[in-house]
């Protein structure tokens, strides 16, 4: 299924290795607070829940050359994402439910972006003006 250009199926083995290096995203804590309702976390694999992110990152923040974008800047992008991912898989009580929480989260980062985007072309854009 592919939404926003992010593919929530999970990944073949082919794809685990094009993971790259996002780090263990851990699962849900397995205790008597877990309600029935979150028993969907444990059929979701650690691995795909790193392909999803990995997914987003590349939505959210596309580059050109991703050698050059392997810096700090997309490291914390990426934990930035890790997060906010773990905040919605916590918050979600089914697997239709964090996935419309994500999509709901991509699509407002993207608004937000698209805006400072514009708000800074314009500045750039006003600023050349008055030179």
């Amino acid at each position: 299924m592919f939404l926003l250009g992010i593919n929530f199926e999970i990944p073949g083995s082919a794809d685990k290795a094009a993971l790259g290096t996002l780090g263990p995203i851990p699962r849900a804590p397995q205790s008597s607070s877990t309600s029935r309702n979150k028993q969907w976390q444990e059929s979701m694999c650690p691995a795909h829940r790193e392909h999803i992110v990995r997914g987003i990152v590349e939505v959210i923040y596309p580059i050109q050359n991703r050698a050059v974008g392997a810096g700090e800047q997309m490291e914390r992008a990426a934990l930035h994402t890790q997060r906010l991912e773990r905040d919605l898989y916590e918050e979600a009580n089914s697997r239709e439910e964090y996935y419309v929480l994500l999509i709901d989260k991509i699509s407002e980062t993207c608004t937000q972006i698209k805006e400072l985007m514009w708000v800074n072309h314009n500045q750039e854009h006003l600023l050349g003006w008055k030179s």
